[in-house]
């Protein structure tokens, strides 16, 4: 009745039209067909979900009101055809053709009137690309020749190429990068330039690199060859400020070849900021050590400003002086904190107390304690609770414990860091913690120390390995899910929740090229690999140590874990104008051996939860096809995961956004003695174990964070009686809360 009232032509004039479609057609793969609709003049409305007008239907449902917020927010005039508009459309088109290498191209339009609509279709016959034919320099420089030409390996520009006008400019950017790495500081790509003679759908190329232009003083025009410039004297401004003169002074400090001045006390020791800085004295410039120096000045997240500039050396031909200015922000902070929790579909209430030192040894390592402490409302297994503390409220659930974190922007090693590249960015964390959980099932303690190092390979490919991570946990369960656990009788749950002991060796890779501030098309990988136990063990044979009664062996009294576990999480994200569409695949698979018969509660995998498998809540999913019996509801884990899903994100407004999404996936028992046969991982019932579940979400965008509201209903549920697998059941939607993206 809306969309009817909001007719889309209704308040257009006589001789006006809505454009209601746009197509451009393009046969040729080799064209960006996005790229090429981002050129058309006018497009029509937004819709949403790509079939209704909502954003037109509102701005013509308050068409009358002046003022509006609801217009001005969300809605959008119409978009009336202006067939000026559509000629710019094509020349531009063709222009883009060109740039190409399509110069034999024809751009064409028809357009297709109905009930005052118009629909627009640019019809383009490409012709045969023009390619490159053979390459040739015209580069008087010897130096820079020889420089150009020993990075021919390299060239974007060979033969057999589409004549491209955007190759050109991606190789004038490269040649630039290159000459300035060999010490040309003042070099530019506008001395880079191309001349091309084509003939048949072929261009002969010639590369040229132009000298610098110099005047006399009759203005007579003369060339000289590029200048190279090795760096003279590097000076460090701790604590800038661009109101004072800076002098080298008596108090001056003098680090690896660099000065350091500070007006004030040093906070800073100059060798800890001399690691992240690569421009040294003697040394070409290079324009890669510059980045480098910025970026990893950056990384230390103890400066609020950062500058690096050069200056020529009048008193030393070819020289520069390196001035990199630095202000220190605020080292220690306190913070209180109150929120929302959501964790895995479990809401409750938070708030931690913090404190942190940015700068805690005067070498920019970051300090902090945290002692958090919260209510949980969570899944009950045991209808009695094991504690008065949450009574009357309606949490059941009480989790406090305090974290202390080290992170050191250098290797802290029992030999010299300086034989690893500060280049890399390296890292090395401590981590200390304590965790105190009680909930009606059982109380929990949870005590954990880990040692991590972490590095770049690049700006996009990040190492991380954990050579100490030691865990103790200690279970204390409550006299009626005791019971409830004899009841069941299954020894695969039973031994879940036990106590237990953890030493594990941890390596992560990481590869990330999400640009937040573009958006583009990209791709996430996190891949870990976990061994536990082995060393414990190791020693225990070699000492000749007894085993307990259960012939597996202790430490400090505690059964201590053995397992190998590896999982991985890949995610597509495909942006367009107004939409973007994520895909997500993550599996993962642990296995334990030698001192222990199951995986720990903690390193398991679950299904569910608001970042997961929304239809259910966290670890009420599997594992396999397990029935959705009384009997059955404790949390449900696994040793085996996969999981797919696919979300389609679409504005709404500018901040707030709407998506839809499907997800599938499971939990599985492998190898770990579970006697009941519906969890066990098996390939020839693979499909029929898949849970599948579908929603549709709002995501409130503050720009500092991400709110999100999803609901989600089963569609495919495995544990169902088999005539009712596939039923999409309203009533048992499910409701998720969470901060930012799922994924």
């Amino acid at each position: 009745m809306i969309m009817n009232a909001c007719k889309s032509t209704r308040h257009l004039n006589e001789n006006e039209l809505l454009v209601s479609k746009v197509k451009v057609k393009v046969t040729n793969d080799a064209l960006d067909k996005e790229a090429m609709f981002g050129l058309v003049k006018q497009k029509p409305n937004r819709r949403l979900l790509g079939i209704f007008p909502l954003y037109l239907g509102i701005y013509n449902l308050y068409y009358d009101k002046a003022e509006s917020r609801i217009k001005d927010a969300i809605g959008e005039a119409p978009v009336i055809y202006d067939s000026l508009l559509t000629k710019k459309t094509t020349n531009q088109l063709k222009l883009y053709l060109n740039n190409r290498g399509f110069y034999d191209s024809q751009v064409s339009y028809t357009t297709d009137i109905k009930k005052k609509k118009i629909k627009v279709e640019y019809k383009i016959d490409e012709g045969v690309p023009y390619k490159i034919k053979d390459l040739n320099y015209s580069i008087t420089d010897k130096t820079i020749y020889y420089h150009v030409t020993q990075d021919s390996s390299n060239l974007l520009i060979k033969p057999g190429k589409r004549f491209d006008v955007d190759l050109l400019q991606e190789e004038r950017n490269r040649l630039t990068r290159l000459i300035r790495n060999e010490g040309y500081f003042y070099f530019s790509k506008e001395y880079i330039y191309f001349e091309a003679d084509t003939n048949q759908n072929k261009a002969s190329l010639q590369l040229g690199i132009k000298d610098v232009e110099k005047k006399t003083y009759e203005d007579e025009v003369y060339y000289e060859p590029h200048e190279k410039f090795t760096i003279n004297n590097v000076f460090v401004r701790l604590n800038y400020d661009n109101q004072l003169t800076y002098q080298i002074a008596s108090d001056t400090l003098y680090e690896k070849n660099i000065y350091f001045i500070d007006e004030g006390s040093f906070k800073f020791k100059p060798k800890a900021i001399a690691r992240s800085i690569f421009i040294r004295k003697g040394e070409l410039y290079q324009l890669k050590n510059q980045d480098l120096t910025y970026r990893n000045l950056s990384a230390l997240r103890a400066f609020n400003f950062i500058s690096i500039r050069f200056e020529k050396d009048f008193e030393n031909p070819n020289s520069l002086n390196c001035f990199i200015n630095l202000s220190p922000r605020k080292a220690k902070s306190f913070t209180i904190e109150a929120e929302g929790t959501n964790s895995g579909g479990n809401l409750g209430i938070s708030g931690n107390v913090g404190f942190q030192n940015a700068n805690a040894f005067k070498g920019a390592e970051t300090f902090s304690v945290r002692l958090k402490g919260g209510l949980e409302a969570q899944q009950v297994l045991d209808n009695e609770s094991n504690s008065n503390i949450t009574s009357g409220l309606p949490f059941n659930t009480v989790e406090f414990g305090p974290e202390v974190n080290l992170d050191i922007p250098r290797f802290l090693l029992p030999i010299s860091a300086d034989q690893f590249s500060a280049r890399t960015n390296p890292k090395t964390t401590i981590n200390m913690s304590y965790n105190f959980q009680q909930r009606p099932d059982y109380t929990r303690r949870i005590s954990k120390i880990y040692l991590a190092y972490s590095w770049n390979e690049t700006a996009e490919k990040t190492h991380i390995i954990q050579p100490i991570d030691v865990s103790y946990i200690k279970l204390d369960k409550s006299l009626n899910f005791q019971n409830r656990l004899d009841a069941i009788n299954n020894p695969f749950i039973q031994n879940s929740y036990r106590d237990h002991f953890i030493t594990a060796t941890k390596y992560s890779f990481i590869f990330n090229n999400q640009d937040y501030t573009k958006k583009r098309n990209a791709h996430f990988f996190r891949g870990n690999i976990e061994l536990a136990g082995n060393i414990l063990n190791g020693i225990n044979r070699l000492s000749n140590q007894p085993k307990n009664e259960s012939e597996t062996f202790d430490f400090l009294g505690i059964r201590y874990a053995q397992y190998v576990k590896s999982d991985i999480d890949l995610r597509i994200y495909r942006n367009y104008r107004f939409t973007s569409l994520v895909y997500r695949f993550a599996a993962g698979i642990g296995l334990p051996y030698g001192n222990i018969d199951v995986m720990p509660f903690e390193k398991s995998f679950f299904a569910g939860g608001a970042n997961g498998i929304r239809a259910w809540q966290a670890r009420e999913l599997g594992p396999g096809s397990l029935p959705n019996t009384e009997e059955n509801q404790v949390d449900q884990i696994g040793n085996v995961n996969l999981e797919a899903n696919v979300e389609y994100r679409f504005d709404i407004t500018k901040i707030i956004e709407g998506a839809a999404f499907v997800d599938a996936g499971n939990i599985w028992e492998y190898k770990q003695g579970d006697p009941r046969p519906s969890t066990e991982f098996k390939f020839n019932k693979l499909w029929d174990d898949i849970a599948i579940g579908v929603g549709a979400g709002i995501r409130l965008d503050f720009t500092f964070f991400i709110l999100r509201f999803d609901a989600a209903t089963p569609f495919k549920d495995p544990g169902a009686p088999k005539d009712q697998t596939y039923d999409v059941r309203i009533k048992e939607t499910n409701f998720n809360i969470g901060i930012g993206y799922p994924f």
